[in-house]
């Protein structure tokens, strides 16, 4: 993982296959056991969601995550050793105000059994 500059987002860089694929809702294609990038030209890159999470949790918006092959190493299978890593290297704060949305209503969406939903948070008075 490299630095990335505000607004740059976490970007993917297959080394091997050339080609950079953005973390982006709309860069998802359909997989049954893990969550996959496209750049919409058949280059993919797979198993992004434990460091998504590590990135998330630790509050990283913009970084570039160089990869050898189509996969995100699956560690332990949880985002612990990416937060380890992460702890260990440190992060630096940016001079750019964070992006961010504000959920104003709840939104559901299920799929036979499972769903998601986003919800408003209550501010306290």
């Amino acid at each position: 993982m490299r630095p990335a500059a505000p607004d740059t987002g976490i970007v993917f860089r297959r080394l091997d296959a050339g080609a950079e694929i953005r973390a982006r809702w709309n860069s998802t294609i359909e997989s049954s056991l893990s969550t996959v990038l496209s750049n919409g030209e058949g280059i993919c890159v797979s198993t992004i969601e434990h460091l998504l999470a590590a990135l998330a949790g630790s509050a990283i918006d913009n970084a570039v995550v160089e990869l050898d092959g189509p996969e995100v190493p699956i560690m332990d299978g949880s985002a612990a050793p990416f937060l380890h890593l992460i702890d260990r290297a440190g992060t630096v704060d940016q001079d750019e105000p964070r992006r961010a949305i504000k959920i104003l209503k709840s939104v559901t969406v299920s799929d036979g059994d499972a769903s998601a939903a986003l919800l408003p948070t209550m501010a306290s008075r």
